[in-house]
């Protein structure tokens, strides 16, 4: 338990827990319309209430077998998600959308090469701990 036991850690816990069950309509948004324009070419509402049903059922199902690994799940999820999009799509970008000098091109190489190492350095230390 990371929490100590008393009044202030099941505050805690109720309000991350109800942070997470009305912020869940947000999260899934986004990735359930990507999913269905992907995968559905006729996006009747029956349909699409159907797959998304069954997104959250897949998803419900997750969260009940890795209950016991969050944090490896976490870290994972930080490793491959988080550090490309603090250090290696922000240099992408830049060197998209701003001129060039021989400085930028430098440290914006060195973001991204970094980055893909970190990535792929915390990626494997996540996977091992397991």
């Amino acid at each position: 338990q990371a929490l100590p036991s008393g009044w202030f850690a099941v505050t805690a816990r109720l309000l991350y827990t109800f942070m997470v069950y009305f912020t869940f309509p947000f999260q899934l948004f986004p990735a359930s319309t990507i999913l269905m324009a992907r995968f559905m070419r006729d996006q009747q509402t029956a349909k699409v209430m159907v797959m998304r049903g069954l997104l959250v059922i897949l998803l419900g199902a997750a969260a009940i077998v890795l209950a016991g690994a969050l944090d490896h799940l976490t870290a994972l999820i930080g490793s491959i998600l988080g550090i490309p999009l603090c250090f290696v799509f922000p240099a992408l970008i830049h060197m998209n959308l701003m001129p060039q000098t021989l400085l930028t091109l430098v440290r914006n190489g060195f973001l991204i090469v970094m980055g893909v190492i970190t990535m792929i350095f915390t990626t494997v230390v996540t996977i091992r701990t397991w």
